[in-house]
């Protein structure tokens, strides 16, 4: 069985890519949970009833988080909602979790890939190939506490196949088996930026990698169409998390944010 989890904030449903690129994908043995992070009751509203509606994804629940206590809890509160069976029914420890982010685009290919390597059930978290305006965005390697892109798809299929433990990569796509949700859930500490990489280094620390499918999916990582004011919003956001990330690790927080500050610089000046 594969549950999909979407967390959704201030956007109606049809404006979502994840939502509407699903809809024409949609398997009967699919199980979907919305949760809705948006603030403004009309946008939660419209998003309830829309999901009431649609005839087609009968197996479509949905949970209202009002005050968006961040992407950490969002992801927490939804495991705790399907693990609680008050969803779907019985959850086996064995199924597996679809995580994904409103903006993410899917594919006939990806999800194909991911009912391959959930009937094989040969590792507890698999990664796709992820890609945004930039080129491949997930997975990264975190090698040290400092995750860097790789600079080709072979280069990131290499370190996949010779040195898995080396491998990180974003929320959305990641498909997860639930019996990881016993002993882990992701940092509530944390609002929303390096959260992914948080929970995947807390499970590297049991012997727990991740491994790469061969689907593909498009992000739309809107850190890249930022005005100025926007840009520099998100890095005091930003800076908020990579502390608690970084604790313990003064130097590589104030290598990372150093480093952050000079792009954002030359792109936008002061």
């Amino acid at each position: 069985m594969v549950y999909l989890m979407m967390v959704i904030y201030n956007r109606r449903m049809e404006e979502s890519k994840a939502y509407q690129s699903l809809k024409p994908l949609w398997r009967e043995q699919m199980r979907l949970l919305v949760v809705d992070n948006s603030t403004k009751e009309e946008i939660s509203s419209h998003n309830r009833l829309c999901l009431a509606s649609n005839e087609g994804m009968t197996k479509a629940q949905y949970l209202s988080l009002p005050d968006n206590p961040g992407l950490s809890v969002a992801y927490n509160r939804g495991v705790e909602e399907i693990v609680r069976n008050g969803c779907f029914g019985t959850v086996d420890t064995l199924d597996y979790l679809l995580v994904l982010d409103d903006d993410t685009t899917l594919n006939e290919d990806y999800l194909r890939a991911v009912e391959q390597c959930v009937a094989q059930k040969d590792a507890p978290l698999y990664l796709p190939l992820v890609y945004d305006e930039l080129g491949l965005m997930s997975p990264v390697r975190l090698k040290t506490l400092v995750a860097k892109r790789f600079v080709s798809e072979a280069e990131a299929l290499r370190v996949a196949k010779e040195h898995p433990e080396e491998l990180s990569g974003i929320n959305s796509g990641m498909v997860i088996r639930m019996d990881l949700f016993e002993n882990h859930r992701y940092n509530e500490q944390m609002f929303m930026d390096y959260i992914d990489h948080r929970w995947i280094l807390d499970l590297r620390k049991e012997g727990i990698v991740p491994k790469v499918i061969s689907g593909k999916l498009e992000q739309n990582f809107s850190a890249t169409q930022d005005t100025k004011k926007q840009a520099w919003d998100r890095f005091a956001r930003q800076k908020k998390d990579l502390r608690i990330f970084y604790q313990g690790h003064g130097g590589y927080y104030a290598y990372v944010v150093a480093k952050k500050t000079l792009k954002l610089w030359i792109k936008y000046g002061f």
